[in-house]
């Protein structure tokens, strides 16, 4: 059972190492971009690049307290520190496809309606509209009468 928590520990070193990584990247690359038409970004305590290192140097301490709460004898310290482990993964991840987002969308420019809705916009790149034809492939069908039941719609 300890070789497996040891793996599982090593691959979320591995996993949060990466994702700090490209989360800091992300902040500084934000950081570049001026904000509202003003000539230089503001840097500051709250500027995404010190964000990003704040919130990575947070990370790193509870993920050795995290460790720490899965090689005690407690199987309650053992779930606690899975969970604690598990939950800053997700963070950094959640954290990292934000950042993403964020960057592309500054990176593109996108103005006027699809700034309000990014999904729109985002959804006019992955699927054009000259793929989208309506009616084909419907899964309705005809309404006629059902050689079985004489019943309308139950065609098969």
């Amino acid at each position: 059972m300890e070789e497996l928590l040891i793996v599982g520990l090593v691959f979320g070193a591995f996993l949060g190492l990466v994702l700090s990584f490209a989360l800091i990247t992300f902040g500084k690359l934000i950081d570049r971009y001026p904000d509202k038409g003003a000539e230089k970004r503001e840097i500051s305590f709250w500027s995404p690049a010190m964000f990003t290192r704040i919130s990575v140097l947070v990370f790193w301490p509870l993920f050795i307290i995290g460790s720490f709460m899965v090689f005690l004898q407690s199987r309650f310290m053992l779930v606690g520190g899975i969970a604690l482990i598990t939950g800053l993964i997700l963070f950094l991840g959640t954290a990292v496809v934000f950042s993403a987002a964020v960057f592309n969308m500054m990176a593109t420019g996108i103005k006027g309606s699809d700034a309000s809705n990014p999904i729109q916009g985002l959804m006019r790149r992955i699927i054009p509209s000259s793929s989208i034809r309506p009616g084909v492939g419907s899964r309705f069908r005809s309404t006629g009468k059902s050689y079985r039941h004489d019943s309308p719609g139950n065609r098969k």
